[in-house]
């Protein structure tokens, strides 16, 4: 996700201890898993009616497919947390 994906997400705004002069913004992590998983979906193109046309019902859908998606082409990495990009088709990992 980008920083414009972020604006639109709501948050609450904290003191900073190491730069008071700008404000910490944390974000509730079940709503940007969301969507994150949502976005994910749409970039594969698997929304029906288009972006701008999203019903109610259709976005949990697209929300765990998408998180599914993510699944399959992401692991997380057990010698640091973060995320290693698996590529498409490979049943495994290889670190070297």
């Amino acid at each position: 996700m980008n920083r414009g994906d972020f604006d639109m997400l709501p948050y609450e705004s904290r003191l900073n201890e190491h730069n008071p002069r700008c404000p910490m913004r944390l974000y509730n992590i079940e709503t940007v898993r969301k969507r994150a998983c949502l976005k994910y979906a749409m970039l594969a193109g698997l929304h029906k009616n288009g972006p701008n046309r999203l019903s109610k019902a259709e976005v949990p859908e697209l929300v765990s497919r998408g998180e599914e998606l993510w699944k399959a082409a992401y692991v997380i990495s057990p010698y640091r947390k973060t995320f290693l990009y698996r590529p498409p088709g490979a049943h495994y990992l290889t670190i070297t």
